[in-house]
Formats: structure tokens, sequence, C-alpha cells
């Protein structure tokens, strides 16, 4: 977090408590208020991050991120190209082995950063499909990567970038808004180039054969997903990382390193303390508004 105050100097920097965005709940969306308060706290720090986007646009970014340069290049391209939302696609070794996606089904984005202009089409949509279709539902759902996070972005996302290409090619013109937006995803080594590497001995490491002697990941698969060209590609780039996972991060093309702490993952509050994953804000950052 300090880092992104360092680098972004001339930003505003707002940090978001459970609390405060009860109160902008309570205040902005009365109605969310009882069942906001029955959700798990993952699902309302997935919709949180869309409310405060929605009603005063910028830039959000999961607090264990560490920035490497101002956003200010990145803004400045996606203003040029006529785009009003910009995510980036998660590490190619989390798409390739974790989601199962193959390059047809790229991108595959992460909500642990997002930029948007206030009252964007695609977070409108997010919200209403999640919040007016699903509410029970979110009170119960078990995963939230399913249920409010990258994957039903993800989805969205998709429609957003089609519906882009028809309406313009149909128009023949870049002047045309289209109903979701202007879509921006940006390389994986742009926002997410470090690979969230305690994952690796979990749901990746069944997916890549090891070599027999040194026990080191190799880049072919396991007999189970041979035939998987996207497995083929996970193992490969997994393989040349095992070692370093902050291999793609690059001073000229990061702008910021997600370093996946996962803190919603650590099921004892006293975990979390002990992994470091929890600090004083005001003591740390005085700088920082806190809401």
């Amino acid at each position: 977090m300090r880092s992104c105050r360092d680098v972004n100097h001339e930003t505003r920097h707002h940090f978001y408590t459970d609390f405060s965005l009860l109160q902008l709940v309570m205040r902005h969306f009365p109605e969310w208020r009882r069942p906001w308060s029955d959700l798990p706290g993952i699902i309302r720090a997935d919709l949180g991050r869309l409310l405060i986007l929605w009603l005063y646009g910028g830039i959000y970014l999961d607090v264990d991120y560490e920035c490497l340069q101002p956003f200010e290049a990145l803004l400045r391209q996606a203003e040029a190209q006529g785009n009003d939302l910009i995510v980036g696609e998660k590490h190619l070794v989390h798409v390739y082995l974790l989601e199962h996606v193959n390059d047809s089904m790229r991108p595959f984005v992460s909500n642990a950063a997002m930029i948007s202009t206030p009252f964007h089409p695609l977070i409108g949509a997010f919200l209403n499909q999640t919040l007016h279709n699903a509410s029970a539902a979110l009170v119960d759902c078990k995963d939230a990567v399913q249920c409010t996070g990258p994957r039903p972005l993800t989805r969205l996302v998709h429609q957003a970038l089609q519906l882009e290409d028809q309406m313009r090619l149909a128009s023949r013109s870049c002047e045309v808004t289209p109903p979701l937006g202007s879509v921006m995803v940006t390389d994986f080594d742009v926002l997410y180039p470090e690979l969230a590497h305690w994952n690796v001995d979990g749901a990746m490491r069944d997916k890549c054969q090891r070599h027999p002697r040194t026990r080191r990941i190799t880049a072919t698969p396991t007999d189970a997903f041979a035939n998987r060209s996207h497995v083929h590609k996970g193992c490969a780039l997994l393989a040349e990382t095992q070692d370093n996972a902050t291999r793609y991060v690059s001073s000229e093309r990061s702008v910021a390193v997600h370093h996946w702490r996962c803190s919603s993952c650590r099921k004892s509050p006293m975990v979390r303390l002990r992994g470091s994953l929890a600090f004083d804000v005001v003591r740390e950052i005085p700088e920082l508004i806190v809401q």
C-alpha cells in the first residue's frame, strides 16, 4: 500500500473498512442494508469494490499490491483508445492450470485491480445481476471466485468485448459507445506478473510431471492431462517459474504486482496475524484517507 502511495503521489488514496462499506450501502443503497450484513466477508469485499467504483470511479487495488510505477501511462493509453474500464488478465499459470482456460477462452481476468469511470455500465450490469438476482444464494456462497469474483467478471468482460466488436463492425466507426462500455484488458505481466507460489502445491502440482530424481516440476503434463494444450502451456510456464515467482515482473511493463496474500483463504485470525497479514494502516501510512 505504501508503495502505491509513493509512486502515485498526486492521487488521493482511500482505505475502506467493513464499517465504511456498510455506511456507503446505508447511504446509497438502503434497500441492501439488511442482506448486506448477512453476506460473508469476502462477498462484501468483492461487491464493495464495485459499489465504490460505480459511485466514484477511480483505481481499486487489493491491499497486497505493490506499485512499481505510476498508473498515469496506463490511464493515458486507455484514454487514447477510448477505454473506460481497465482490468488485467491473471498470471497465465493460474489461467491454464487453476481455471482450465485454453487460449480460445481467454482472457481470464481478476478483480484484485480495477480502474473505471463512475457509473460504468459493465459494473452496473454486474451489480444488477449479482445483487438483485441472487441475494439469497450469496449468503450461502462457498466460493467467492465463482459467485462474485473473477469468473462472473470474466464472463461480463467477454460479453463487453464481443458487443464492442459487433457494434464497431456494424457501424464502421470507433465513436459508438458499446452497451457495456469499452474495456481494456492488460497482459498478465502488467498487473499480475507474480505467481501465487503457495498455490503450486495445491491445485496445480497434480497436472504436471515431476523429475523422478529431483522432484522438480517439468514442462510435461501428467497422463491425465496429456491431451490438453492449455495444460502443456501451463506446465511449461510453471517449470520456468518454480524457483522464481517474480520471473515475469518487468521494470518496463509491470505497473503493479499482486502478491496473492489471500487473507480470506486463512481460516484462523491467529494464522492471519502470525503470517503478517494484518497491520495498522493509520500508523503505517498516516497520509491515507481511512473512510
